[in-house]
């Protein structure tokens, strides 16, 4: 299904009224796009429909930094998120197999996932710390989403991944009027996947794909020098899902909170009596990389880093990742 693009927003727009609407928009002097509450063009912006994937991670609507998981706030409007990007996508499939799939299902994470329209597009340019393709991803959707737009020129072309992506098209259907999908459109899109994987690729040339089962132990020290223990790694990651839970009272009202937490954090692993297992940093940060590289594997058969790059972005001492992994296999080859 071919509509214009300037079309299809005007159609984003006029559902505001009965839903919230989430979408990537550019913010003054910022070379990333920013995930806000989108409230219309001229309020808000123009959505990014293209360019490399958000600021902070699509988690952050589904798994609230903080809230009371007993007596959160229902959702009165149904959500639509605009713009994610495949390595959002692959997280967001992991997230389920952690929070849906297991013996305890999240209760907050379950209802915002069913009342959210995930709306996937493609990467059109590479960011300098992307590394999907290392990760065996695309930089375009190939899975877990309910409506894939890929942007052509001036139009999109939008595909169905889903029954609630079947129903939003069909109603969409009602108010536009689709064009047939011409075979040099396809072909444009085409050519412009290739271009960009070619382009990620050969940005991550110098580093060898991101293996599974990766064996860690305390020789990875050097990979950590510079840390200074912020968290921010964790808290930016979208595969992240530790928390915290704790009692608060104000008054006569009590409630549970629970609040994100980080592997990082010299706290994190405290037990009672004050006995730390992890108390040296290096521990910690490899209990990182074994979490992403080797326990996720071996509980979801996915690695736990996506190749989004925000880590390496947010991180004040700019620990590269993909840098870290590669001195932690230098010392085990020694090793051997």
């Amino acid at each position: 299904m071919v509509v214009f693009t300037g079309d299809f927003l005007c159609y984003i727009e006029s559902l505001l009224g009965n839903n919230e609407i989430y979408a990537p928009v550019y913010r003054a002097d910022m070379s990333t796009p920013f995930l806000v509450a989108w409230k219309g063009r001229e309020k808000s912006g123009e959505p990014v429909l293209g360019s490399i994937r958000t600021l902070d991670p699509p988690k952050i609507l589904f798994f609230p930094t903080r809230n009371d998981p007993l007596n959160y706030e229902r959702a009165k409007k149904t959500r639509i998120l605009l713009g994610v990007k495949n390595c959002d996508l692959q997280a967001l499939q992991l997230l389920d197999e952690a929070l849906l799939k297991s013996d305890f299902v999240d209760p907050v994470y379950r209802e915002a996932r069913e009342n959210t329209l995930v709306v996937a597009t493609d990467c059109t340019e590479a960011g300098s710390t992307c590394h999907c393709t290392l990760q065996g991803y695309e930089p375009f959707p190939q899975d877990n989403f309910d409506v894939s737009a890929a942007v052509v020129g001036d139009r999109l072309i939008l595909s169905s991944g889903s029954p609630k992506g079947d129903r939003f098209l069909t109603a969409m259907k009602n108010e536009l009027l689709p064009q047939e999908e011409p075979a040099p459109l396809t072909d444009a899109l085409i050519k412009r996947r290739t271009r960009v994987r070619e382009e990620v690729e050969e940005l991550n040339a110098q580093w060898s794909l991101s293996g599974r089962e990766e064996k860690i132990d305390h020789q990875a020290r050097d990979a950590l020098d510079s840390c200074i223990e912020c968290g921010g790694c964790n808290f930016i990651c979208p595969t992240c899902y530790c928390f915290l839970m704790n009692d608060e009272s104000q008054g006569s009202v009590h409630s549970l909170v629970r609040t994100w937490d980080g592997c990082q954090l010299k706290g994190y692993g405290r037990v009672a009596g004050g006995s730390n297992p992890r108390l040296e940093l290096f521990e910690r940060f490899n209990h990182r990389y074994s979490c992403k590289f080797k326990y996720m594997f071996r509980q979801f058969a996915v690695n736990g880093c996506t190749g989004c790059g925000r880590c390496t972005d947010v991180c004040p001492s700019r620990i590269d990742v993909r840098d870290a992994l590669r001195t932690i296999r230098a010392h085990e080859q020694v090793k051997k």
